[in-house]
């Protein structure tokens, strides 16, 4: 079933879901860090989140863009809230095709920028907007972490080896 809900509160119930998949949110979501745990809950076992939304190629310098982040730092704060990045790729020529769409069609990115929310400085020249700003697709699998890890001996032997808790992460086939 499909069902719209904000981030931060799933409706669901623990270990419910198969997948998320959040388009054009990761950017404008209240508070990150709650969402991701959010969607860790809800997400069954082997539980996947794909993610598409805009995020800096490049720092900004002088150009303020509200929760837009870079590569690394989405890859940071969705590793820190449960997931493994099986997958990220580079779609960012979607995005210019989107931009161009929008102008041609009597728009503009000024506009653009100010009914999203992203934040994007008014008035930033179109090349600089294409050098910085990027679209991706982001897949993730929900990393499963156990209290008793699967050695002879139960916990005090895994505590023995140091290994007092344990991850499964069963590859997408992707790589980063």
């Amino acid at each position: 079933s499909l069902a719209q809900a904000a981030a931060e509160g799933l409706p669901f119930a623990d270990s419910s879901l198969d997948a998320i998949f959040a388009e054009c949110t990761f950017s404008i979501f209240a508070d990150r860090a709650r969402a991701l745990r959010e969607f860790a809950r809800t997400l069954k076992r082997d539980g996947y989140l794909c993610a598409s939304d805009v995020y800096l190629r490049q720092s900004p310098l002088g150009q303020e863009m509200r929760g837009v982040l870079t590569q690394p730092q989405i890859v940071e704060q969705i590793q820190a809230n449960g997931f493994c990045v099986d997958r990220w790729e580079d779609h960012s020529s979607v995005l210019q095709q989107f931009a161009a769409q929008m102008i041609w069609a009597g728009g503009s990115l000024d506009n653009f920028f100010k009914q999203t929310g992203i934040g994007c400085t008014v008035g930033m020249p179109l090349a600089s907007a294409r050098e910085k700003l990027g679209y991706y697709l982001l897949v993730a699998k929900k990393i499963v972490y156990h209290r008793q890890p699967p050695f002879p001996g139960g916990a005090a032997a895994s505590d023995r080896l140091g290994l007092s808790v344990s991850s499964e992460i069963a590859a997408y086939g992707g790589s980063l």
